[in-house]
């Protein structure tokens, strides 16, 4: 349903794109945190400076499931400051105010605060070669996938409670920060990281949703962890991030992170991690023994020459639920072992693993579209090897003047009611906002 109504969106009009530009120097993580405050509007990513946001929301039940409805008005505020040549320092927050209806009889209102990023940082003045600590509530990112990143190792429970769209990428950018002490060094032959997260409250179990107004610590500091990434300085068309992390109470992970350009218009993107894990298991099955398993995404973006980008990506977690365990799954009719699925696929949700093992991940962007400066159409598809079933997105934004963006977004989810992602209550998801930035 998305990628049909993306083709439609994106046909007429198409005006030939610019030949893609070899890959970047090393950047410091200052540098991709200033990025962000070119933000792509709301629903995509945050904006620099202060923003009020107004949503309009209705989602469409599935079955027996009531439709819902809402409003919220959204204060966000996000900024890097340049304190002076060697400090830095950014702070990133958005309040959400929400009304809602669940049928006739039940409230849906509540207030989000979401403490984004709080941080400074220092840099040394050497300019051959570069040193950088930072300290306070970062957003570490890491993976070069785009509907899923393995060696994305700060992702667990971090997104934010209050998010109104399903694209993974706007997800990653707008997610809660993780506690932690941060230092890296830059040089001609590459850059090498190493950060430090200490544990500062107990991990919240899966369904306890706390506080709303809280920084949420147990959510992104519920365990002690440590970070190490070399990336090397190779070719101006390949890249490379070499990745572990060590977590309390969690066998260590190794990841691998490889960008090549195959040209003027191509990118192959190559994203791994690995551990020992212990994976998902089928209904009434005993617990499976911890063996080492890998989590990859591979893809290949191409810049056409008619100016969208489109992203085909190939995902794998051999910690999720393989064919036959999946299948079996779906047979359940158990009161309990129902709950105990919902329960499994609410951790993994947390987590932001895939339940099932392979899947597809298109995506289709174009920014400025039809030649409007500002105008921005993107989609995307999530889809199950497994059962079929898959949930979309497509989304339209637009600049109104220099101060004003406005934009749509549309959700749906296909399949069985026993599939992965046709089970969801929701089936089509409808949401319009406004921004308006100071």
């Amino acid at each position: 349903m998305t990628l049909t109504l993306c083709a439609a969106l994106l046909g007429p009009g198409l005006q030939p794109a610019a030949a893609q530009p070899p890959l970047p120097e090393l950047p410091s993580e200052h540098d991709l945190d200033a990025a962000m405050d070119a933000g792509a509007g709301a629903g995509t990513a945050q904006l620099s400076g202060l923003s009020l946001q107004a949503w309009g929301q209705h989602a469409i039940g599935r079955d027996d499931y009531a439709s819902t409805s809402s409003v919220r008005g959204v204060v966000d505020y996000a900024r890097t400051w340049q304190v002076s040549p060697r400090w830095t320092a950014r702070l990133s927050n958005e309040l959400d105010v929400v009304g809602g209806q669940a049928g006739p009889d039940r409230d849906t209102s509540h207030v989000i605060n979401t403490l984004r990023e709080a941080w400074a940082g220092w840099r040394s003045a050497d300019a051959a070669t570069q040193y950088y600590i930072d300290m306070g509530r970062i957003n570490v990112r890491h993976g070069v996938g785009s509907g899923y990143n393995p060696t994305d190792f700060f992702k667990r429970n971090a997104v934010n409670r209050a998010a109104t769209t399903l694209d993974p990428g706007a997800l990653r950018e707008n997610r809660m920060g993780t506690v932690m002490v941060r230092g890296q060094l830059i040089g001609e032959r590459g850059a090498f990281m190493v950060g430090l997260a200490p544990r500062l409250a107990h991990e919240r179990a899966p369904g306890d949703v706390g506080s709303d107004t809280s920084p949420a610590l147990d959510r992104t500091n519920g365990r002690a962890a440590a970070y190490v990434k070399w990336a090397p300085q190779l070719s101006e068309r390949v890249s490379l991030d070499v990745l572990a992390l060590g977590r309390e109470h969690e066998r260590p992970q190794a990841g691998l992170n490889v960008s090549v350009l195959g040209g003027d218009a191509i990118v192959l993107n190559a994203e791994w991690s690995g551990a020992r894990r212990v994976s998902l298991a089928g209904p009434g099955q005993g617990p499976v023994d911890a063996a080492w398993r890998n989590r990859a995404a591979l893809n290949v973006v191409w810049t056409t020459p008619l100016g969208p980008e489109l992203t085909v990506e190939r995902q794998y977690a051999g910690d999720a639920l393989g064919r036959a365990a999946w299948r079996d799954w779906r047979d359940v009719a158990d009161p309990a072992a129902v709950r105990q699925l919902l329960g499994m696929l609410e951790a993994r949700q947390l987590e932001q693993e895939p339940l099932t093992r392979a899947a597809w991940f298109v995506r289709l962007h174009w920014r400025d579209a039809f030649s409007v400066r500002g105008f921005d159409v993107a989609c995307f598809t999530q889809h199950s090897v497994y059962d079929g079933s898959a949930v979309s997105q497509a989304s339209a934004s637009g600049e109104l003047g220099a101060r004003w963006r406005a934009g749509l977004l549309l959700a749906h989810y296909s399949g069985a009611a026993t599939s992965e992602y046709g089970g969801s209550p929701v089936r089509t998801r409808l949401a319009a906002y406004l921004n308006y930035r100071f």
